[in-house]
């Protein structure tokens, strides 16, 4: 499966459980900063953060369909280009090769940009300000977590997708709580 079609099946999977009209930017950051804290405990016990990229991916995405954005249309337009999601997502990392941020930053540098660049996604969610140039960072801090943890942004969301796209639950205060979770 390509990669769009792929964010496609995850943006169906939010409007099959409600997500989209049924939540708010503001539960979605929310659970954003839920992954974000599960991101960090994977790259402190030093395993695969695949499924936490991945998750923060669901949540990103989203906050892009909420908005009525468009995740390649937000990486090509942060680079002035006009190329395919895959061709967008190499160009970073090729670009990110070629000036040194792979031999100079580390899963933890990159960790504290995801969790400063949360933290502006925050604020402009919480004032009505433009997201296209934060959710832009975000997503660049997560292609470059997998790329240096040997992985593609495709195969964690593929993974994620995997996890949730059976699964059951139901919507709690704007954020969906997988059936195990639910307190009776």
């Amino acid at each position: 499966m390509e990669l769009h079609e792929l964010v496609t099946k995850v943006i169906d999977w939010h409007y099959d459980r409600n997500l989209i009209e049924g939540s708010t930017d503001k539960d979605q950051v929310l659970k954003l900063m839920q992954e974000m804290g599960e991101l960090s405990s994977t790259l402190i016990s030093r395993t695969s953060p695949k499924d936490d990229i991945g998750d923060m991916m669901v949540v990103l995405l989203n906050i892009i369909e909420r908005n009525k954005l468009y995740l390649v249309n937000i990486l090509n337009k942060s680079l002035g280009t006009q190329k395919n999601l895959e061709d967008v997502i190499d160009l970073i990392i090729n670009t990110n090769k070629s000036i040194g941020v792979y031999d100079r930053l580390s899963n933890n540098d990159q960790f504290l940009y995801i969790a400063y660049y949360v933290g502006l996604l925050s604020d402009a969610v919480c004032k009505s300000k433009c997201l296209d140039h934060i959710l832009f960072a975000l997503i660049e801090a997560l292609i470059n977590i997998a790329y240096v943890n040997s992985l593609t942004l495709k195969e964690c969301l593929e993974y994620s997708y995997q996890e949730i796209a059976d699964r059951k639950g139901k919507m709690v205060d704007g954020v969906f709580v997988k059936q195990e979770d639910l307190r009776n």
